[in-house]
Order: C-alpha cells, then structure tokens, then sequence
C-alpha cells in the first residue's frame, strides 16, 4: 500500500549498487576487475572464501568486499555521495563497514524506485563511464532475460526481516537494451521469511 511505499528500512545487499557507484567514481575500485584478496578466514558463505574482483563481489553479494571499499571510500567521500544522492535518510552512523546491513542507514521502496530510475536514465551525480558499469554488472545472471537487477536480504539475529529485488528490464529481445535505457524500473519487497530467497522476490515481480 502506499504507506509502505514510504516506509524507510535497511537497503542491506542493494547498497552494493550505490557502493559499486561510489567505489568507482572515486577510484576506490580502479574498474569492475579491482581485485581484493580473501584473508583466509571462514566467511558465511562459502563462495565469499576466496579472492573476489567487483563484479564478481556484486554478484555473489560478498559483503567482506563491499566493507572493505566501504572503508577505502572512507567516512566523509561516503557521506557527501549520500547526500548528494538523497538516499534514504543519508545516515551512516558509528560504523562504516555495516550502516547498510544495521539499520543506520533506512530507505524506502519509493527512494529506491526514484534511483533505479535516475541510473537507467543517466540521471545519476556520476560520470557515464561508472554508470555503465553498474548497470552492465546489474545484468542478470541466472534464467531472467532481459533483466538487471540486485537483490538484497536483510537479516537481524538469525531471523529474515525484509528483502528486496531492485532493478531494470526490458520487454524487447534485445538483452543490450537493458544496459542502456530500459523500458521498466521496479522496486519488490517481501516481508518475513518469504524474504529469505531471492527466488521469492523474483517471482513477486
């Protein structure tokens, strides 16, 4: 309904869009390949255990990568992007390397919907090149043609609070059009433990 349109929560594992702009635009990742070594330690998943480039950061959601930029992008670059987004409530609060997984930092459906929109149509405060980028890496990589997208599940003391599917896609059969300017934004989110797959959101599209 369109109280939970605006209804603010944690953007969790979509902020790896904003991240990756960030990280680019300021050279915090030199490129989609800006390779990051594992350090060796047991990680939640199993795919997170090994050395990981952007992209594929981006696409497994390794969230050791993105906090790891999030620390070379630093306080006061994050920030000031933030602001400049009006993204959501810009707060970053005490930590960095987890205010978009907390709860710190709060965005709605609505916000999410005006940003999807603002990059597919270059409407976005960052330079073409990193746009691209983003939107090449959003492209999906399982069984949805012609979609671009990132999904993100929020999780709070084992428990799945909320989960979103964020993107683009296009109607036409031309996957390349989905980079470039798509035909369609959309914003799903699902509550509870509906939210914990991401096949869940899909489908709900």
């Amino acid at each position: 309904g369109g109280a939970l349109c605006k209804e603010r929560l944690a953007p969790c594992s979509t902020f790896k869009i904003v991240n990756s702009l960030i990280g680019l635009e300021t050279g915090a990742a030199e490129g989609v390949r800006a390779l990051r070594r594992w350090d060796g330690k047991k990680k939640y998943l199993e795919v997170w255990e090994r050395d990981h480039t952007l992209e594929s950061a981006f696409h497994n959601s390794v969230v050791w990568y993105y906090q790891a930029l999030a620390r070379d992008i630093g306080r006061e670059r994050m920030q000031r992007h933030l602001a400049r987004l009006r993204y959501g409530n810009e707060t970053i609060g005490e930590e960095l390397t987890t205010f978009w997984l907390t709860g710190a930092l709060t965005i709605s459906p609505r916000e999410q919907l005006e940003l999807v929109g603002k990059l597919y149509r270059d409407k976005l405060p960052f330079s073409l090149p990193t746009v691209t980028a983003v939107r090449t890496m959003m492209e999906s990589a399982d069984a949805l043609p012609h979609f671009g997208g990132k999904t993100g599940t929020c999780v709070r003391l084992g428990k799945t609070r909320h989960g979103w599917f964020v993107g683009a896609f296009s109607s036409a059969g031309d996957a390349a059009k989905v980079k470039a300017k798509a035909e369609y934004v959309f914003v799903t989110l699902v509550r509870g433990k509906r939210a914990a797959g991401s096949r869940a959101r899909e489908r709900s599209k």
